[in-house]
C-alpha cells in the first residue's frame, strides 16, 4: 500500500461510508474525521465495503501503528491485476487505480477509473 496524500490521509480510523444511486457511476465515498469531505471517482469499476472490525482481507494488512494514514492506493494488488486481466480491451490505455479507505467503522475498496475529485462536504 502506498500513501495516498489526500487532506484527510492522517486521521486515524475517521468515519467512512459509501453513497451509491442506481449504477457505480454515481459512487462516492464519505471520510469524516475533523472535517466531512466527499470523494468521487470519473468511473468507478468496483466496490468492496466491509465493517472494520470484520475485516478479514487476507489480500493487506497495515501496520497502524507505522503508518497510522487512512487513505492509500494499492498499485500491486491482485484485485488490480484481475480487472486490468479482464478489462485489457476497455481499459485501452486508462489506468485503472485501486483506492483504499482505512475507517474507525469501515474500510472500503474502490476500483476506479480516470480521475477522482475531493472536496469538503456540507
Amino acid at each position: 500500500l502506498l500513501a495516498w496524500e489526500t487532506p484527510f490521509m492522517s486521521h486515524l480510523f475517521p468515519n467512512v461510508w459509501i453513497s451509491m444511486g442506481a449504477h457505480l457511476g454515481e459512487l462516492s465515498v464519505f471520510v469524516e474525521g475533523e472535517k466531512r469531505w466527499r470523494v468521487s471517482f470519473e468511473s468507478a469499476v468496483a466496490v468492496k465495503i466491509c465493517d472494520e472490525s470484520f475485516d478479514q482481507n487476507a489480500r493487506f494488512h497495515v501496520e497502524r501503528d507505522r503508518q497510522q494514514l487512512c487513505s492509500y492506493t494499492w498499485a500491486d494488488s491482485s484485485w488490480l491485476r484481475e480487472f486490468q486481466t479482464e478489462l485489457a480491451e476497455l481499459l485501452e490505455g486508462s489506468p485503472l487505480c485501486h483506492y483504499v479507505f482505512l475507517g474507525g467503522n469501515h474500510n472500503v475498496e474502490i476500483m476506479a477509473l480516470g480521475s477522482v475529485e475531493i472536496e469538503l462536504a456540507s
